[in-house]
């Protein structure tokens, strides 16, 4: 029943093992050395961060537990991956945030009583609270023992020459520290930890020169989506992360927008061959808006045809249902020599499951319309 805490203790050694005597290791290893590959954020991936990725992996199916479950209730990827990776991430994030080896010095105390009498996930939360004078009530009841998301996005942010005024909204509603960094051409000139008391807090903080703010930027904290952390505090341009092209298919990076790219050739008897380039945001993980657009140009025609799709998914936490999926779909071709067709499905998909994740049984409920719209032809009637 608490087998969280062996899990916890036992990353939290390998992820400090790797830290000291293999601080280079990549999480594809050798594989990084190739130069071909190394635009890639899967090669470059420092080895310790993948435990923060595959926790994710579940976290975006809508599929992560809580750490506290026993581990006859957990699904299989979960008890041997995904939430033994949380559970360590988890240990290293409140030791972030206590500082002063307080986690370190508390696991010692664990593991000293545990020599004389069976000790369980109590004794742990006691140890931690005794040793600890800041409020850790929210690391049991939110981290371990539910399975609430964690994330956080800038709201409001103003700056001046000595400051930073700005307002951070909790997503998800769970009152959760985490860290704000200030960078300056790519170097962090401060941290600092925000104790988030309600859903939309304000700080103000010195700015020491930054150029710009994130929140969680070495993702200390165990968080659902990276990607909305970032503000500038210069230029005139709303992108706050610059956008980055890789080719066929990549693991996604919080610190650039990505946009792949595969080049595509299609073929029909009216259009003829039809080079294109597809262009999509479809990465390893999940994502609640996917597009996968490909526009190609006819060869017999000599005008643009393609087809794409948009994507919203929409998950719900604690429901049988616990997603719906909105899509639209399109095609632009030509069916006779003088006259094209629009094809437009919009689709709304309701999917299902039982509350025992361990049963597989899943259904769903599938709308869908298809809008055929065709060009009148001299040649078919």
């Amino acid at each position: 029943k608490d087998n969280w805490i062996y899990d916890a203790l036992q990353m939290v050694a390998m992820i400090k093992y790797i830290q000291k005597y293999h601080p280079e290791s990549k999480m594809l290893g050798n594989a990084s050395r190739f130069k071909l590959l190394k635009n890639y954020n899967i090669t470059n991936l420092d080895f310790n961060k993948q435990y923060s990725y595959f926790y994710m992996l579940m976290a975006r199916k809508n599929l992560d537990q809580a750490l506290a479950n026993p581990k006859t209730d957990l699904i299989k990827f979960n008890e041997q991956i995904a939430s033994k990776y949380r559970a360590g991430l988890s240990i290293l994030f409140l030791d972030d945030y206590l500082e002063n080896n307080i986690v370190s010095n508390s696991i010692h105390q664990f593991y000293e009583r545990n020599k004389n009498q069976q000790v369980s996930s109590t004794d742990f939360e006691t140890i931690l609270k005794s040793n600890s004078q800041k409020n850790i009530n929210w690391f049991f009841t939110t981290i371990v023992n539910s399975r609430e998301l964690i994330d956080y996005k800038f709201s409001k942010v103003s700056a001046t020459k000595n400051s930073i005024t700005f307002s951070v909204k909790n997503k998800t509603e769970i009152p959760i520290p985490i860290p704000i960094y200030g960078l300056k051409k790519g170097n962090v000139v401060f941290k600092e930890w925000l104790d988030i008391k309600e859903c939309d807090s304000t700080f103000i903080i010195k700015r020491n020169n930054a150029d710009k703010i994130i929140l969680n930027y070495k993702n200390e904290v165990p968080e659902y989506n990276l990607r909305n952390n970032w503000k500038k505090l210069e230029g005139f341009f709303p992108n706050n992360r610059p956008i980055k092209f890789v080719f066929m298919k990549d693991l996604e990076d919080p610190y650039y927008n990505q946009i792949l790219y595969v080049p595509s050739l299609t073929y029909n008897y009216y259009d003829g061959l039809s080079p294109g380039l597809r262009l999509h945001n479809k990465t390893i993980l999940d994502k609640p808006l996917i597009f996968d657009l490909n526009p190609t140009f006819s060869s017999k025609s000599k005008n643009i045809s393609g087809n794409g799709t948009i994507i919203l998914n929409e998950n719900f936490r604690n429901s049988r249902l616990y997603t719906i999926r909105y899509s639209l779909t399109g095609a632009y071709f030509h069916y006779a020599p003088d006259a094209t067709y629009t094809k437009i499905a919009p689709t709304i998909e309701l999917k299902i499951r039982e509350n025992n994740f361990r049963d597989n049984r899943k259904q769903a409920l599938v709308f869908r319309q298809v809008i055929v719209n065709r060009e009148k032809s001299e040649f078919i009637t």
